[in-house]
């Protein structure tokens, strides 16, 4: 338990200093991934029904009358992926990365979804008084998002035009486990967030149409009071850990708030422009994190009604206000993203790959491949 707790205060001291409700050093960024990822890339407005959670909630009216997807992703795992060398990687099993449903009457649009917003397991290794005694603390999280939305389009408001506006909320539930050679403690939390947004597209004589959408989506803020009778106690913040040597601890945990901003035209007949810039605003967090802007950009190509391939990319960072272990240089990211959506009838397939080894820091080095299946009425 000694070892334990020197280990815990070290981590605390030198990447928090001493601010007790902080702490980044544990549970990693790489969890929350890329939620919209599909094969036209990650943009908000053109999408699947399998990542009806993340998209723009008044861009639901864009998927088709009785429309279902449900997606699976798989991670190569990090090896150096965090602090000390250790390895990052996900929890693969059979819990679907995202699935949603949208139905229609009228000029409204329903539309339910799941997805995981968070999900990353660490392996920390640490060995302070000794070279031989090496440790390691497993440290699991996920976060499991649940969501509602409607979306209503106003015809003719503008000429020639389309305006369709939005709303969702989201039950999002976090799960934490710790356990090394000590102990093992738990943590289980709820917490709603909401969404709205705004899209305009113009009308043409084909589906083939201009789209730019705005949106909002509000954060989701975890609290709870955690007891432990060994006397530690985990607290989680931002999908982070900390352990604390209070037998009652107030637990706080974020999702910040997040702005998007989308626009998805066609250059041609057959070729597909998607652009999206979203700012995170971790600031508000208080947890020495510094704001996010994430770009990406995709161009999907309809060969025929059958095939159509993508070809994109995906860029953001990670910059901490005070970063003790250089970790800013190691958390700059790019994926480049290739696709593939497939339509025979009434089916669909939408496959993604995502890698962004050539042109990413040490931390960031992955894979991420991604299978959607869909069916629309």
């Amino acid at each position: 338990m000694k070892k334990l707790l020197f280990m815990v205060l070290f981590i605390n001291y030198t990447n928090s200093f001493a601010q007790h409700d902080n702490f980044d050093a544990i549970i990693p960024p790489q969890g929350f991934g890329i939620k919209l990822l599909n094969s036209a890339g990650n943009s908000s407005l053109n999408n699947y029904a399998s990542n009806l959670s993340y998209m723009n909630p008044a861009s639901i009216s864009n998927l088709a009358n009785y429309s279902f997807g449900i997606s699976y992703q798989y991670n190569t795992n990090i090896e150096n992926g965090w602090i000390n060398n250790s390895e990052v990687s996900r929890e693969n099993d059979l819990i679907p990365q995202s699935a949603g449903a949208v139905i229609k009457w009228k000029q409204l649009t329903f539309g339910i979804g799941f997805g995981q917003s968070y999900n990353s397991k660490v392996d920390f290794v640490w060995n302070f008084y000794s070279p031989e005694e090496q440790q390691i603390t497993e440290f699991k999280g996920r976060v499991s998002s649940y969501t509602s939305a409607i979306s209503f389009t106003l015809n003719d408001i503008f000429k020639s035009s389309n305006f369709n506006v939005g709303l969702s909320y989201t039950f999002n539930r976090v799960n934490y486990s710790s356990s090394n050679q000590f102990e093992e403690v738990s943590l289980n939390d709820n917490a709603g967030n909401f969404s709205i947004g705004v899209q305009y597209s113009n009308k043409n004589q084909s589906e083939k149409n201009t789209k730019v959408g705005l949106s909002y989506t509000t954060a989701a803020k975890f609290e709870q009071y955690i007891n432990n009778s060994s006397g530690f106690t985990i607290i989680v913040r931002d999908n982070k850990a900390l352990k604390s040597s209070a037998n009652e601890t107030l637990v706080k945990a974020n999702i910040p708030d997040q702005f998007n901003a989308d626009l998805s035209t066609y250059l041609s007949d057959k070729l597909n422009l998607n652009i999206s810039v979203a700012g995170v605003f971790w600031k508000q967090s208080d947890n020495n994190l510094e704001d996010q802007i994430e770009f990406s950009a995709s161009t999907v190509y309809e060969i025929n009604k059958m095939f159509s391939p993508a070809f994109g990319f995906y860029y953001t960072d990670k910059n901490y206000e005070r970063d003790i272990f250089n970790l800013n240089d190691k958390f700059n990211y790019l994926f480049l993203i290739a696709g593939l959506k497939f339509n025979c009838d009434i089916f669909s397939a939408d496959l993604a790959i995502a890698d962004s080894h050539l042109f990413s820091g040490d931390s960031r080095k992955q894979t991420i491949a991604k299978l959607a299946i869909g069916v629309q009425l």
